[in-house]
């Protein structure tokens, strides 16, 4: 979403909140919308082991859902940048 934010010359922000991001997308593009509810699941993970002993570690199905959220968020943001003709070098 940050590469989807500088493709359309908005200021780059350091942010782990993931509902941020969609937010500040959605603003420029509306089709952002339905990944509100993804960014508030996957927003805990951005931070959540970044210091050892700081949480209890998810249930497997928590881990596989944030999984496919991050999937498919991802692969909306590629086709966005692609469709708009820019360039996309990021992980496949």
């Amino acid at each position: 979403m940050k590469a989807f934010l500088v493709a359309q010359e908005q200021p780059l922000i350091r942010t782990h909140d993931v509902g941020v991001l969609v937010a500040r997308c959605e603003y420029i593009d509306d089709s952002f919308a339905p990944f509100t509810a993804a960014a508030a699941r996957l927003t805990p993970y951005a931070v959540m082991h970044r210091y050892p002993g700081a949480s209890d570690y998810p249930e497997i199905a928590d881990v596989e859902q944030a999984l496919a959220d991050a999937t498919t968020i991802l692969q909306f943001v590629r086709a966005k940048l692609v469709a708009n003709g820019d360039s996309y070098e990021g992980p496949s």
